[in-house]
């Protein structure tokens, strides 16, 4: 069964999202795959260069999630961003360094709800179209509702 959980209704206190942030996706999937909790992850993409409010890079979210013990797993699909990655590693970018996507393999395209479906047990983060949310054991854990037909371009395990 798929289920969604929002972290500001979770009962573990690691998972209090405060409310006055926003465009904190990427903070938050990092907290719910983790062991960090919200204040930890917030300073550890701060450190790597997100602005308070604001999106996330993808340099800053890779640096993040690297040094939080996850990389990148799989680059999914054939969308813009992920032939971006695929671009990335294969040297291509002067903005993405291929040391991050080392590990990664190519796999063919995956909807949120499938890649859920064929992953029940594990922890990962999810990057879609301008969003990041987490999957752990089965359970969407996500700050809004993506719809489970969303194009999943990239996936994070951790190591």
């Amino acid at each position: 069964m798929i289920s969604s959980s929002y972290p500001k209704q979770a009962k573990n206190p690691k998972h209090y999202i405060p409310q006055v942030e926003n465009n904190h996706c990427s903070v938050i999937a990092l907290t719910a795959a983790s062991s960090l909790t919200y204040e930890e992850a917030h300073a550890l993409h701060h450190k790597h260069g997100r602005e308070n409010y604001k999106g996330t890079r993808t340099i800053t979210l890779l640096k993040a999630y690297s040094e939080a013990g996850f990389f990148i797993g799989g680059i999914h699909g054939s969308t813009r961003s992920a032939n971006c990655m695929k671009s990335a590693k294969a040297g291509f970018s002067s903005v993405i360094p291929c040391s991050f996507l080392s590990k990664a393999k190519e796999q063919k395209g995956c909807t949120l709800g499938s890649f859920v479906k064929a992953n029940p047990k594990g922890k990962f983060i999810l990057l879609v179209a301008k969003h990041a949310l987490a999957v752990v054991d089965g359970n969407i854990i996500d700050n809004c509702r993506t719809p489970m037909l969303k194009r999943v371009f990239c996936s994070f395990e951790q190591i």
